[in-house]
C-alpha cells in the first residue's frame, strides 16, 4: 500500500542537463521550500556510498528520500515544498545500474513508506540539447556522470514505469526549447492552481 499523497509537496526529476538546478533555484526565489536528496545532514556521507555496492548505495539514497519526505510533511500545511530528486530517481537509477529485482522486491515495504508528492515533474530535453548544456558547465563531468550516459534511457523509462508501479502522478516538461523562466513559471502556476 502506497502512502497517501501530500498536498503542496512536489518533486523534480530528470537526467543531468535538463535544467533541474536552474529550475530549483528559480522556485526557491518564488518562495518554495527546497529540499534535496541527500539533504544537508546526510550529504556528508555521500562520498562513502558513491563507490559502494549498488545495494548499499540504494539504501543510502532511500534513507535520504524518507528523510526529505518526512521533512516535507512539516512544511506543507502552510508552504509549497519541492524536492530536487526524490524516489523515482532513486529506484529508476539503481535499477538501471543493475540492482537485482529480488533486492528491489525485498525493499518495497520501505520504498512504499516514502510520502508521495502531489505531483512529480520530470524535466526532459533532446539528447543534443542535454549534452550541449552538460558541455557548457564549468565543472567537469565525474566518472559517474560519464558512466550514467550509458544508462540514461533506462533511467528515463524507469521514471515512467515506476510512477505507475508506485502510484506517483507525473507531468513531463520538455525543456529543449523553453527558457528557464518558462519552466519555473509553469511549475509555479501548476502548484498554485492545485492548492
Amino acid at each position: 500500500m502506497t502512502t497517501e499523497r501530500i498536498e503542496n509537496f512536489f518533486a523534480l526529476e530528470g537526467l543531468d542537463g535538463v535544467g533541474k538546478t536552474t529550475t530549483i533555484e528559480g522556485l526557491r526565489d518564488k518562495d518554495f521550500v527546497v529540499l534535496k536528496t541527500p539533504g544537508k545532514l546526510l550529504s556528508v556521507l555521500r562520498p562513502i556510498f558513491e563507490e559502494q555496492d549498488t545495494r548499499a548505495r540504494f539504501m543510502f539514497y532511500l534513507t535520504s528520500v524518507l528523510q526529505a519526505g518526512y521533512q516535507a510533511k512539516k512544511y506543507t500545511a502552510h508552504e509549497k515544498v519541492i524536492c530536487d530528486r526524490y524516489l523515482l530517481t532513486t529506484v529508476a537509477a539503481h535499477e538501471a545500474m543493475g540492482m537485482s529485482v529480488e533486492f528491489m522486491a525485498a525493499c518495497m515495504p520501505i520504498v512504499r513508506q516514502a510520502p508521495v508528492p502531489e505531483m512529480t515533474f520530470i524535466l526532459t530535453a533532446t539528447e543534443e540539447a542535454r549534452l550541449n548544456r552538460l558541455m557548457g558547465r564549468p565543472k567537469k563531468a565525474s566518472p559517474l556522470d560519464i558512466a550514467n550516459l550509458k544508462i540514461n534511457n533506462q533511467i528515463l523509462n524507469g521514471y515512467r514505469t515506476w510512477s505507475e508501479t508506485l502510484g506517483y502522478p507525473i507531468l513531463e516538461i520538455d525543456t529543449t526549447s523553453m527558457c528557464p523562466e518558462d519552466v519555473i513559471g509553469f511549475i509555479e502556476r501548476y502548484a498554485k492552481k492545485e492548492s
